[in-house]
């Protein structure tokens, strides 16, 4: 499997605007960085969504556009509903289990 083929998911936030806003965010990346690092999550997402048992890693400026996804609750939770089924929940460290949160 090449990146080539996975299809890129459609997120109910504009993740470009949020990172010019986030006061967490690296100030000193331009707007082709903000671009290149927004498109490998929603990589990672198309990833996630390809190979749902997998576990998959972000890097760190995946893990910076996925903190900004999650900081829009109701769109985080929208999106992850339609897309897996279930809730993405970030366990706070790279390279350990994704786990599932059941919606009540």
């Amino acid at each position: 499997m090449t990146l080539d083929n996975i299809a890129l998911p459609e997120i109910s936030v504009d993740l470009l605007r949020a990172s010019h806003r986030s006061d967490d965010f690296p100030h000193d990346w331009t707007d082709e960085q903000r671009r290149a690092s927004l498109q490998r999550y929603l990589m990672w997402l198309g990833l996630k969504l390809r190979n749902p048992r997998a576990r998959h890693a972000p890097t760190r400026d995946i893990d910076l556009f996925w903190h900004l996804h999650m900081l829009a609750p109701l769109a985080y939770q929208r999106d992850c509903l339609r897309l897996f089924g279930r809730l993405l929940d970030h366990d706070g460290g790279f390279g350990k289990d994704i786990a599932e949160v059941p919606i009540l």
